[in-house]
């Protein structure tokens, strides 16, 4: 249950469908919504340091290879939107993310390892407007700024300096500890619809897209960071995953409770989950909201 196509009346609805900043009291505002995500290693780690460190640390070439698929994965997002002007439907505000995502790739042999990291400040301003009698629509311009890595280390790069796994000396890490950074410029897109039916329920539908940040190869692409030697390469500092890019929700309301129900297709530009898997790249979510204004 972890799908976010807003169609709510509160101020996170900012990041999951930037329609529903005209639907806003004025005065909203929210100050803090703190979310973090931890791989299975990285909770028993906080749970038993000693056990983690004595088996994954100063690791050999030998016991690289036995390590083949392991996944170590942190998501820390700290946001700070700031309804400035809900009555004139505009917003600004800040956020920061941290995610680090490591995996040992390829063969017993000549294993790999694939290092993600990225620090995103983000600067946004929202603005939302009626389209019609039942239709709003809201878009949310931002910029990021980004410091990060996204590689994949040979055998020969991890272990050029003797047997024991190190990265400190590598080009790639240096660059990443001076501090160099990126900037993308993205967009927030969505719309929500007041059906004209069943007066008593005031149902409404949510359509969002999510870090959208141009097209390629005639698809809508997520939002690039750093130069590309060739068009097929990957960005330097990794590319952000388009989340909710064919989001999609439905919400009626009865006896005073909100219903939502949520459908989000995840990770549209298939960077973080790779592959046509429906059912990997689905998110379904349910929520009951009370005490619901008197405009539905």
């Amino acid at each position: 249950l972890d799908a976010y196509t807003a169609v709510g009346d509160e101020a996170s609805t900012l990041f999951h469908n930037p329609a529903g900043l005209a639907r806003l009291p004025g005065g909203s505002v929210e100050v803090f919504n703190p979310q973090l995500g931890l791989s299975k290693i990285l909770n028993e780690a906080l749970v038993d340091p000693d056990a983690i460190s004595n088996k994954y640390g100063n690791l050999t070439s030998s016991d690289f290879g036995s390590l083949l698929g392991t996944k170590l994965y942190a998501d820390l997002q700290l946001r700070l939107p700031i309804v400035t002007d809900a009555e004139d439907n505009g917003a600004w505000g800040i956020a920061a993310e941290v995610l680090t995502f490591t995996e040992v790739l390829g063969n017993p042999v000549l294993p790999a390892l694939k290092v993600e990291y990225f620090y995103d400040q983000i600067l946004f301003s929202a603005y939302a407007f009626e389209a019609g009698p039942q239709l709003t629509v809201g878009f949310t311009p931002k910029i990021i700024s980004r410091v990060g890595l996204n590689k994949v280390f040979s055998f020969g790069e991890l272990f050029a300096a003797g047997d024991q796994l190190s990265l400190e000396d590598h080009p790639d890490f240096k660059t990443l500890n001076d501090g160099t950074t990126y900037l993308g410029i993205g967009l927030d897109a969505g719309f929500i619809f007041e059906l004209p039916y069943w007066d008593g329920w005031n149902p409404r539908i949510g359509l969002s897209a999510l870090n959208i940040g141009g097209m390629e190869n005639s698809k809508i692409a997520g939002i690039t960071f750093g130069p590309r030697e060739n068009a097929f390469d990957d960005p330097i500092g990794g590319e952000l995953p388009q989340i909710n890019t064919l989001g999609f929700a439905v919400s009626p309301h009865f006896g005073g409770v909100r219903y939502t129900l949520s459908f989000d297709y995840v990770d549209y530009t298939h960077t973080v989950l790779p592959g046509d898997d429906l059912l990997l790249h689905t998110r379904l979510g349910f929520e009951a909201a009370i005490g619901v204004r008197e405009d539905g």
